[in-house]
C-alpha cells in the first residue's frame, strides 16, 4: 500500500505506487490540501466544484499539497481505475445518519465540500462522501476502513471514482 495524503478526510490510496503528475494550476486557484481536482479544457488543474456535487464531471486526482494561486506548477496524484482513496462518510441532510454501513459497500455517492463550520466542525472546508446523494455518482464505495467499526459516524470508507468521472485513464 502506498501512503500519501495528509489528511484523514482523504488520506490513503490503496493500489499502485504513488504517481504523482504536474501541470500548471489555474491562476485563480484556492484549494487546501487534499482537494479533488480535475485538468480543465485548458490544460490547467482546478478544484473540482465541491458545493453542488452535480457540477462534478470530472475528476483528476488528488492535490497533496495546497495551491499556490499563482499559475505555477502544481502535484496531483492521479486516481487511476484500481486506486482506492480513503474519504469520511457525511449526510448532508441529516448528520445523525453519516455513519459506516456494511451495505454501502457498492454503493455509488457524490462527494461534497463540507464547510468547515457544519458538523462535525473542522478547521477549513473538508471533502467528503455524501451519504445523503445517490444520484450525482461520483465515487462508489469498495469496502469500510479496519480502523473504524461499522456505526461509527463520520467514519471513513475506501471508494473508487466511477469510469464515466475519470480523466487519468481517459488520457485527460
Amino acid at each position: 500500500m502506498a501512503a500519501s495524503i495528509i489528511k484523514p478526510s482523504i488520506a490513503r490510496y490503496r493500489g499502485d505506487d504513488l504517481i504523482q503528475d504536474t501541470q500548471p494550476e489555474s491562476v485563480a486557484a484556492s484549494w487546501k490540501s487534499s482537494a479533488i481536482v480535475y485538468l480543465s479544457a485548458t490544460g490547467l488543474f482546478t478544484e473540482a466544484d465541491g458545493t453542488t456535487p452535480a457540477n462534478i464531471t470530472k475528476i483528476y486526482g488528488i492535490a497533496p499539497l495546497a495551491a499556490v494561486g499563482d499559475g505555477s506548477n502544481a502535484r496531483v496524484e492521479p486516481l487511476m481505475a484500481d486506486a482506492e482513496m480513503q474519504i469520511s462518510v457525511w449526510h448532508s441532510s441529516n448528520v445523525a445518519l453519516a455513519v459506516t454501513a456494511q451495505a454501502m459497500v457498492g454503493t455509488r455517492y457524490a462527494l461534497r465540500k463540507k464547510a468547515a463550520a457544519t458538523a462535525p466542525a473542522t478547521t477549513e472546508d473538508t471533502w467528503v462522501l455524501d451519504k445523503a446523494n445517490t444520484t450525482d455518482d461520483c465515487v462508489q464505495v469498495t469496502g469500510i476502513c479496519p480502523d473504524f467499526v461499522v456505526g461509527t459516524q463520520y467514519g471513513t470508507v475506501f471508494c473508487k471514482v466511477i469510469s464515466a468521472l475519470r480523466q487519468y485513464d481517459a488520457g485527460a
